[in-house]
């Protein structure tokens, strides 16, 4: 009885193979498209959620980084408290090793403070244990700038190369301009890479010190999913852009 009730659905797999393959990439595209478009409004969610709930933490997140930056850098970070009005806002720059907190993280304690502080620090140990990584990442997308900034030009060469029948030449340039749209998706694939991996060293440094309790690490590792998911949520704005059905995104 089993045996032909798997045949049949063999069978039916078999008969119907391409609408089934037409119905998962409408599905996937589908649900592309839906993180694509509140994948930052989930995350910001959880922010305004998160930054009420503290923690067991005994400081606030400045008294994590001036820690950490001892334990784990030898005090050669630098730090910058920054008003942004989008607290959520921190970064860690290459350049000259800084830590920029918006003054709300920095002194705070809750889940939201520390595990975004956590996160840049683990950028901090990115740079500090492979600098080419990042640094090859900032040098990706300088690069791109400067190719976003020969597209307007080069669609316009291609638009008069079409007008005077030198379509190979229109072709070249067209070819060069998709070049560079496909760097943009690139870059940003490994961007999400980078920031998934910088979360699992957030989330290691956290239980190394035992700065928090396993329940808090637990709605830490939630919280930086979700951030992760706006970067993921990028990419697909960027991947179906074509499309007019997501939100416009910054290529270059």
């Amino acid at each position: 009885m089993a045996y032909n009730k798997y045949m049949d659905l063999l069978s039916i797999i078999q008969e119907y193979y391409l609408f089934i393959i037409i119905g998962a990439i409408v599905l996937f595209v589908l649900l592309a498209i839906t993180l694509a478009n509140y994948s930052y409004d989930s995350f910001m969610f959880q922010f305004e959620k998160m930054k009420k709930t503290t923690t067991e933490y005994n400081g606030t997140a400045l008294t994590l980084v001036n820690f950490l930056n001892l334990q784990e850098f030898d005090g050669l970070l630098n730090v910058n408290i920054i008003e942004e009005q989008n607290s959520a806002n921190c970064s860690y720059s290459t350049k000259n090793r800084t830590l920029n907190l918006t003054e709300e993280v920095a002194n705070n304690n809750s889940i939201a403070s520390l595990a975004i502080t956590a996160h840049e620090m683990g950028h901090a140990l990115q740079h500090f244990k492979n600098s080419k990584q990042l640094i090859k990442n900032y040098r990706m997308s300088r690069v791109l700038k400067v190719l976003g900034m020969l597209n307007y030009p080069l669609m316009i060469l291609a638009i008069s190369f079409a007008v005077f029948n030198y379509l190979t030449y229109s072709l070249i340039a067209v070819g060069l301009i998709f070049i560079s749209f496909l760097v943009a998706l690139i870059l940003k694939y490994i961007t999400i890479k980078l920031e998934k991996d910088a979360s699992e060293l957030a989330i290691r440094l956290l239980r190394k010190y035992k700065v928090l309790p396993e329940n808090q690490i637990l709605l830490v590792k939630k919280f930086l999913k979700s951030a992760r998911k706006t970067y993921v949520g990028d990419f697909f704005r960027a991947l179906f852009a074509w499309t007019g059905l997501t939100r416009r995104t910054k290529f270059f």
